[in-house]
């Protein structure tokens, strides 16, 4: 059985209790949808996309416009490793109301 950390219930009857799996996951679905439509215009083009942890997440291609986002501070790596091929790769993310955003860029 999948287990997804619940935030618990904040008002009436049932308040302190985890909220109902469906609801989390439809609430992450809208989410991600929600962005999707933000990014269909914005020229990032997008690989994937999971729902399960504790954020759902989106993975974009590697695209020029992403580093003027790290160098304002919006977005950051954090990953670092050496990839195929002698080249080294590197992992960036951002957040966008709630839903991370992935990338891999190859360096070297």
């Amino acid at each position: 059985m999948m287990t997804i950390p619940q935030p618990p219930i904040k008002f009436g009857p049932h308040a302190g209790q985890p909220r109902p799996l469906i609801d989390v996951l439809l609430d992450r679905a809208t989410a991600v949808r929600n962005v999707l439509a933000k990014l269909r215009n914005s020229g990032y083009q997008v690989i994937d996309y999971r729902l399960e942890g504790a954020r759902p997440t989106v993975e974009l291609e590697a695209h020029t416009d992403l580093a003027r986002l790290i160098d304002e501070g919006v977005a950051c790596y954090y990953i670092q490793r050496p990839g195929p091929s002698g080249l080294g790769e590197r992992v960036g993310q951002f957040v966008v109301d709630g839903v991370r955003l992935v990338w891999t860029e190859r360096v070297g």
